[in-house]
């Protein structure tokens, strides 16, 4: 547990009572901490106590009449960014205290309390402005996403579409596809939890917090588009590798059916001259083997014109 008085000398203890909501804090648990319910008094719900220890738990918002209580996913760094994951990160808010909840690996926002702890950044001035830097640190771990995403799916577009390098690791597009869809969905739902908090919350927001917050908003529309449009891509580029692997198909068929329309008719007259018959022309002739030689060879090279010619092969 970390907990950080804002705006007093020695900000970060553990000593200073909890549940003084008069002053600024942040207080910071990990999932296996022991969480102090008193700083919340007799008036938590014991779902939102089993909520918070859940780190599936999708995108969520609800208003009490002691504090409201937010559930944001947040990157899961254990996993590759062509799979990205999430986690959830709770967040319980009461008068000038900020109670978040998390993984005890997520360090999401462990860069947020040094920078406060070493006086790198300014200090929040109040709640919602706290608030804005928690969500806005979650939101832009997301943006990072942008350029190794788009960098490995133009790495398998080149792949897909060179024909010197077969491609067949068809599980990591399938993986990241699936990976992409539900980051899309938890964007989502997350849009509508900080709509809807903004909308029923009691705090109140002064001009300077509504713009950030709308850019708050602004960045996750785009992160819903990035993943929305990669997806949509991969489907693409899937779509384009089967059609030109059937097409290159298709290629081979006609050549191979070419071949066999020349050497036919080939077929034929071996196989007429080659019957026990002695009546047949040129039987005894002894240039009847040349004679039979430059037939097919005339037939075979008539054929190959004309197929050249109607661009069948």
């Amino acid at each position: 547990m970390r907990v950080f008085h804002f705006q007093q000398p020695d900000s970060v203890s553990g000593n200073k009572p909890l549940d003084d909501y008069s002053q600024l804090k942040w207080v910071d648990y990990s999932r296996s901490d022991e969480l102090n319910i008193d700083i919340l008094g007799n008036s938590v719900h014991l779902q939102h106590l089993k909520d918070l220890q859940n780190s599936s738990h999708p995108p969520f918002y609800e208003q009490t009449e002691a504090y409201d209580m937010i559930i944001f996913r947040t990157m899961d760094e254990r996993f590759d960014v062509i799979e990205p994951r999430t986690r959830s990160t709770a967040l319980i808010i009461r008068d000038n205290t900020l109670i978040t909840v998390h993984d005890e690996n997520d360090t999401t926002l462990t860069t947020i309390f040094n920078n406060w702890t070493s006086g790198v950044i300014k200090q929040p001035a109040n709640i919602v402005s706290l608030i804005y830097v928690i969500l806005n640190e979650i939101v832009d771990v997301f943006l990072n996403l942008r350029e190794p995403l788009i960098h490995h799916v133009s790495e398998w577009q080149r792949k897909l579409l060179d024909p010197n390098d077969p491609f067949d690791n068809w599980h990591i597009i399938m993986q990241a596809k699936s990976s992409l869809r539900a980051l899309n969905s938890n964007l989502e739902l997350q849009s509508a939890v900080l709509a809807d908090w903004r909308k029923n919350t009691r705090l109140e927001f002064n001009a300077s917090q509504i713009i950030k917050f709308n850019d708050l908003n602004d960045h996750m529309s785009r992160i819903e588009r990035l993943s929305e449009g990669l997806r949509s891509d991969l489907d693409s580029l899937t779509q384009i590798y089967f059609a030109s692997t059937g097409q290159k198909t298709n290629i081979n068929v006609q050549f191979l059916a070419a071949i066999s329309a020349i050497f036919l008719p080939l077929n034929l007259i071996a196989g007429i001259f080659g019957m026990n018959f002695e009546s047949l022309p040129f039987i005894k002739d002894p240039l009847s083997p040349f004679i039979l030689i430059a037939m097919m060879i005339i037939v075979a090279v008539f054929l190959l014109f004309w197929f050249k010619k109607k661009k069948w092969y």
